[in-house]
């Protein structure tokens, strides 16, 4: 049988996007599309391992690991060891569901030839399978999170006492997060203003509420839309909830007008 390389190589980079993005919905951690490219073009051309010389199993299953706990990690970012182990492992499974729902359809489609070499499986699949199979297959993680969503958004949960206000609203870990301050060094922990709006009221803008807050400063970020500057200080305490369980993370909080529940990253849990 021969083996495309186009076809190796362009199915290879669309299944894993696939699965990381499942991997994320699964999980419910932001995932940056940029990220997620770049990481399944790196698994994509590891599929090339198929043209060299027969392998050891357990060598290219060992590498075939440690290349998804890249893969992972370019994807998501920064985490601590516990949490790669964890998101990894989402990564084999929802590959395998990936890979029972593509070779379903494919057998019913048409007959499927597959080729196997060095941990790297090569199946001559048309563009239809590929597909219906990657719909399917994230169609089903995402509306298997979607039941998970109500308990998980109630498990994270951000408390902020802020003057004479206590605002409690929800929460997400965002391992895109990365933002800090340059001063200090601190977390900084994306609050949106609509969750704020009773607290700001009384001083008219988000500027003049945060100005009137310990460590106030404007934070320089940077999106995909360019860079802004954010309103960002120390709140009087903040925590975080995650079921009964909870912390306090020493971090500074920014208004921003996006409308998302809290984002803070992973790392403040550890």
């Amino acid at each position: 049988m021969t083996v495309y390389l186009d076809v190796l190589l362009i199915s290879n980079l669309w299944v894993d996007y696939c699965l990381l993005q499942a991997v994320a919905k699964f999980t419910h951690i932001r995932l940056q599309s940029r990220r997620a490219w770049i990481a399944a073009a790196i698994g994509a051309f590891s599929a090339l391992a198929i043209f060299l010389p027969p392998m050891p199993w357990i060598v290219c299953w060992s590498i075939r690991f440690l290349l998804s706990g890249l893969l992972v990690r370019i994807a998501f970012g920064p985490m601590h060891f516990a949490r790669l182990l964890r998101q990894t492992i989402w990564f084999y499974v929802t590959g395998l569901f990936f890979c029972g729902v593509i070779y379903t359809l494919g057998t019913q489609i048409s007959a499927i030839h597959i080729v196997t070499s060095n941990s790297v499986l090569y199946a001559d699949l048309s563009l239809l399978v590929l597909l219906l199979g990657a719909v399917i297959s994230v169609g089903a993680v995402s509306l298997t999170a979607r039941k998970k969503d109500a308990p998980d958004l109630s498990v994270y949960r951000l408390e902020l006492q802020l003057d004479d206000h206590s605002i409690s609203m929800p929460a997400m870990p965002d391992s895109g997060n990365h933002l800090k301050d340059p001063f200090t060094g601190r977390a900084v922990i994306l609050c949106p203003l609509s969750r704020v709006q009773h607290w700001i009221a009384a001083y008219t803008t988000p500027e003049t509420a945060a100005a009137a807050q310990k460590g106030f400063r404007m934070l320089p970020v940077k999106t995909v839309t360019g860079q802004k500057v954010l309103p960002a200080f120390l709140p009087k305490e903040i925590v975080l909830h995650r079921g009964t369980e909870r912390f306090h993370p020493d971090a500074m909080i920014a208004l921003t007008a996006e409308e998302t529940p809290a984002l803070f990253s992973p790392n403040l849990l550890l």
